[in-house]
C-alpha cells in the first residue's frame, strides 16, 4: 500500500519510506502565499493532481524493469528439421555472475519453499521438471507485468472522490483509459473537513499475493513520488510566473 497526505503546512508522510519531503513542503508554502484559493481547496486540487499524475507516472514504471530484472518472453528464429525458419516465443531469463540461477527462478524456489511445497524437478525427469519450471515462471513475471496496470488502475478511486471539488480550470482532461478498475476500489481519498483542518490524504492499497514480493508497493511508490516532484515544480512555477512582474517593476526602479 502507498499513501500520503498533505494539508497547510506540506506533506505528512504516509507509508513512503525515504521520502524526502522538504522540497514539496517549501513549494506548497510558498504556493499557498500567492494562491488565490483556500487552503481547503488548494490541498484537495493538488491531492487530485498528485493522485492523477501518480497514474500517468507509474504507467511509465516498469514493464521495462521487470523484463531487464526478470526476463520475458522474445521472439527468436529456429531452424526446423526439414530446414524451414520459423518464429518462435521462448522464455529468455538475464544471468548473473552473482547468482546461481536467475532471479525470476530465485523468488519462485523461495516461494515454494517457505510455503512447504516442493518445486518442479521433484519427483520428476530433468526435462519434464524444466518444462514445469519454464511455464511457472512465465506466469509469474505475467503476474508482474499485468500488475503495472492494477497498481494504476488502484489511484482512480482517489482521482474520482477529489475530482468534483478539484479546481480543473485550464488544464487537459484526466487521461485514465489505460487505467480500468477490476472489483472492488481499491484505493480511497479523505477530503479536508474545514479550514480549520485542511488535512486531506490519498490511498493506493494495491496488494497482489501473486505478484513479486514488494513490486506492487514498491511500483506505487515510485510512481506517487514522482508525481509529488512533479507537482512541486508546477507549483514553484506558478509562484516565479506570479512574482515576475513585481520583480520586473523593481529591478526597472533599481537600475
Amino acid at each position: 500500500m502507498a499513501s500520503a497526505s498533505i494539508g497547510r503546512w506540506g506533506a505528512l508522510q504516509g507509508s513512503i519510506n525515504g521520502w524526502d519531503q522538504k522540497p514539496f513542503d517549501r513549494s506548497l508554502a510558498e504556493y499557498i502565499k500567492v494562491s488565490k484559493r483556500t487552503v481547503r481547496q488548494i490541498v484537495i486540487t493538488k491531492l487530485y493532481f498528485i493522485a492523477r499524475k501518480a497514474i500517468w507516472f507509474t504507467r511509465k514504471a516498469d514493464i521495462y524493469s521487470i523484463h531487464q530484472r526478470l526476463g520475458g518472453m522474445v521472439k527468436v528464429d529456429r531452424l526446423t528439421k526439414k530446414g524451414k525458419v520459423v518464429k518462435r516465443r521462448v522464455l529468455q531469463l538475464p544471468s548473473s555472475t552473482s547468482q546461481p540461477a536467475p532471479l525470476a527462478v530465485l523468488i519462485l524456489m523461495r516461494r515454494w519453499a517457505d510455503a512447504g511445497k516442493g518445486n518442479p524437478f521433484k519427483g520428476q525427469s530433468r526435462r519434464a521438471g524444466a518444462v514445469a519450471m519454464a511455464k511457472a515462471t512465465r506466469k509469474f513475471i505475467g503476474a508482474s507485468i499485468k500488475s503495472v496496470a492494477f497498481i494504476k488502475s488502484c489511484w482512480l478511486p482517489s482521482v474520482r472522490k477529489l475530482a468534483p471539488e478539484a479546481d480543473k480550470k485550464g488544464q487537459p482532461q484526466v487521461d485514465i483509459s489505460n487505467a480500468t478498475e477490476v472489483g472492488r476500489p481499491k484505493g480511497d481519498a479523505i477530503l479536508p473537513t474545514s479550514e480549520a483542518a485542511p488535512v486531506g490524504s490519498i490511498v493506493n492499497m494495491a496488494n497482489s499475493k501473486h505478484d513479486l514480493r514488494g513490486a506492487v508497493t514498491r511500483f506505487a511508490t515510485d510512481g506517487l513520488l514522482q508525481a509529488f516532484s512533479d507537482e512541486a515544480a508546477s507549483m514553484d512555477q506558478y509562484v516565479e510566473e506570479h512574482m515576475k512582474p513585481d520583480a520586473d517593476k523593481f529591478n526597472q526602479e533599481n537600475r
